[in-house]
C-alpha cells in the first residue's frame, strides 16, 4: 500500500478494503462476471472483470426477469418462461410488460430513497391489467408469483445493470437490464 493523502471518500473506500481483506477467511460467490467476497463479519467486496458502469435508469429501460423468490432463497425462472418474463416503467407513471406468457400493464409511481437521481427507493404499483391466455404448466405459477409484486408498493434497488423489486409480501424479483 503507498502512503498518499487521498481525498475523504477515498481515503475511507480504501481503508474499508484493507480492512475486509486483510488476515480474515472470505466467502466468495460467483454471479457471471462478478466476483462477490464476503467476511464473516458481513462487509463484502464485490469485483467484475470489466469496468465499472454507471447504473442503468429505472425508466426506459427494459427489465427483464431472472429468478425469483421470497427473501431467503430466490430461483431461476423455468426454461418455458425464461427470457420471457419483462417490465419497462414509463415515463408516463405506468409498468408494462409480460409475465412470462400474459401481457401486464399497471400505474407504477417510483420514489426515490433520499437525494434526487438515487437508485433505491419505492414503487407504488395499481391494480394490473393483464391478457387472459391458458399458459402451460409452470407457467401460470411463475405468473401467479410475479402478480404478487402489483397492487401495493415495493422497494425497489438498481445496482448496475441490476433491479432488485421486494413486494409487501417479501417476494423478491430480480432483473438484468436487456442488452439492445
Amino acid at each position: 500500500m503507498t502512503k498518499r493523502a487521498c481525498p475523504e471518500g477515498l481515503m475511507t473506500f480504501e481503508e474499508n478494503l484493507t480492512r475486509a481483506l486483510a488476515g480474515e477467511k472470505l466467502t466468495a460467490t460467483a454471479d457471471g462476471d462478478r466476483l462477490t467476497l464476503t467476511t464473516a463479519g458481513g462487509d463484502r467486496v464485490d469485483l467484475t472483470s470489466g469496468p465499472g458502469k454507471p447504473g442503468t435508469p429505472l425508466t426506459g429501460t427494459k427489465w427483464t426477469v431472472h429468478t425469483v423468490g421470497d427473501g431467503k432463497s430466490a430461483a431461476p425462472l423455468p426454461k418455458d418462461v425464461s427470457g420471457k418474463a419483462h417490465l419497462t416503467f414509463g415515463k408516463d407513471g405506468k409498468a408494462r410488460g409480460n409475465l412470462g406468457c400474459n401481457d401486464v400493464t399497471a400505474k407504477a409511481e417510483a420514489k426515490a430513497a433520499g437525494k434526487a437521481g438515487a437508485k433505491e427507493g419505492r414503487i407504488t404499483f395499481g391494480a394490473p391489467t393483464t391478457t387472459r391466455k391458458m399458459c402451460p404448466g409452470d407457467t401460470m405459477a411463475t405468473e401467479r408469483k410475479l402478480l404478487k409484486l402489483f397492487d401495493g408498493t415495493a422497494r425497489y434497488d438498481v445496482e448496475r445493470d441490476t433491479l432488485k423489486l421486494t413486494a409487501a409480501d417479501g417476494t423478491v424479483i430480480d432483473a438484468r437490464a436487456a442488452t439492445p
